[in-house]
């Protein structure tokens, strides 16, 4: 299927168009991430800043796509533009947003002047470019009433939908009064003692693609590699560097996760991260609520025969289990080694109740069974849209299975130096948390 790259400027209709192509089964991935614009061969297509930005370049390494370039009254837009970027200061984009805003505008603040003039040269630039390649250009203004008609006219109307579906349907209007979005902390539990290569990584994912970052708090020891950016809740471990399977690493985690609980300057939602996590794909708070991403196991299904052999650590979900039980709670495991928005209220109470029981507590799922959350599906790595490495892999499979991916883990033993080298390509600018 022929891709399709939305490249109009900011507000200028680009949620509505992306919502109107799901109504086609086309996902076009809304704000790409430096890796999707250098790989676009895999996905429907891409929409927003970084797509309008690198147009040209999309265009050569994809050729036969569609190009849709939103326009808008200029007056009209830069009153949106003034106001969405008094909603969204520098101090609420990662790294990538910062540097697409500033290569775009020219700055990081609202400037009347010099929006205008990119306007201005955004539209001549794009005309120009596809001056001989009508067919491959349509112009919407979707502000102005532009919908179905054109859209369905330059696409061709898909054979399931005939015209009068599209009448009925109205076009998307999407984002038209946002609301505010909330800007969070995020907090790592981190008791690792050796060079701090996973978290410099993570950090480095979590700057450029959660979209929603106030700062970031490492609850643990300082890694040297780390600058002051980087706010430290000193609580070093003096017990190795353990396994996940050891009793006393899981409890140095529960202490460290009701410390941050307990931290007045910590925001009260705040985002949970192990150093072994990784968001590969642009984020927000209200993703992790409307995409269905916390996801659950019905422990209550396992037979007997499951139950034996286990490992210290699926002893401890077992555990966690007996005591959800006891408590008058379903018993689902939340084991998805994925990133989780958590309340600091509601973890403090989680841990009031429970305790760490000597380190046999699962926090994350006992957490989640008392504050569940709505639109939940069934465990598995296809409904976390997680890629897990915890066996090495040659560097061709890790590419494939990072490629779709919103969420990559590893264990110690999958992380070779095939994980090491694609994880470095994708993420290989420094964060603002490392020194010079």
């Amino acid at each position: 299927m022929q891709k399709i790259f939305a490249i109009g400027l900011s507000k200028t209709g680009t949620n509505s168009l992306v919502d109107a192509l799901k109504y086609w089964g086309i996902n076009l991935l809304h704000y790409p991430s430096y890796a999707n614009i250098n790989t676009p061969q895999n996905i429907d297509g891409m929409a927003d800043i970084p797509t309008a930005r690198f147009y040209k370049d999309l265009d050569r390494k994809c050729p036969g796509s569609k190009f849709v370039y939103m326009i808008r009254d200029k007056e009209e837009w830069l009153d949106s533009c003034e106001k969405h970027l008094k909603r969204r200061p520098p101090s609420t984009l990662g790294k990538w947003g910062k540097e697409n805003r500033l290569a775009v505008y020219g700055t990081l603040y609202f400037d009347r002047e010099k929006f205008s003039q990119v306007y201005d040269v955004h539209d001549s630039d794009v005309r120009d470019y596809f001056k001989d390649r009508e067919d491959d250009l349509l112009i919407m203004n979707i502000c102005a009433g532009d919908g179905w008609d054109k859209l369905a006219s330059f696409l061709g109307t898909p054979i399931e939908y005939t015209a009068d579906d599209l009448v009925k349907t109205p076009f998307p209007r999407s984002n038209v009064a946002p609301k505010r979005r909330q800007i969070i902390d995020a907090v790592y539990p981190y008791v690792s003692e050796d060079d701090g290569w996973s978290l410099k990584y993570s950090l480095r994912a979590l700057e450029e693609n959660f979209l929603d970052l106030r700062c970031v708090w490492v609850v643990g020891n300082k890694p040297d590699w780390a600058n002051d950016n980087l706010n430290i809740i000193q609580i070093p471990h003096n017990h190795g560097n353990l396994s996940c399977m050891d009793y006393r690493r899981n409890r140095d985690v529960c202490h460290k996760m009701l410390t941050a609980a307990l931290k007045p300057e910590i925001t009260k939602e705040f985002l949970y991260l192990a150093d072994d996590y990784y968001i590969l794909v642009p984020w927000t708070v209200d993703d992790f609520y409307s995409r269905d991403q916390l996801v659950r196991e019905d422990l209550t299904s396992w037979t007997e025969d499951q139950k034996q052999d286990l490992n210290a650590w699926q002893a401890a979900v077992w555990s966690t289990y007996d005591k959800l039980r006891t408590e008058g709670y379903r018993g689902w495991s939340y084991e998805t080694h994925t990133p989780k928005v958590l309340n600091k209220i509601a973890l403090a109470e989680m841990f009031a109740l429970f305790g760490y029981q000597d380190g046999t507590l699962i926090w994350h799922t006992a957490y989640f069974n008392m504050f569940p959350i709505e639109g939940q599906a069934n465990l598995s790595e296809e409904s976390t849209k997680k890629a897990g490495f915890y066996e090495p892999m040659n560097k061709e499979n890790v590419e494939s299975k990072v490629r779709d991916a919103i969420f990559l883990n590893h264990d110690n033993e999958g992380l070779n130096e095939n994980l090491k080298d694609v994880i470095s390509s994708l993420f290989p600018q420094k964060s603002s948390f490392e020194k010079d």
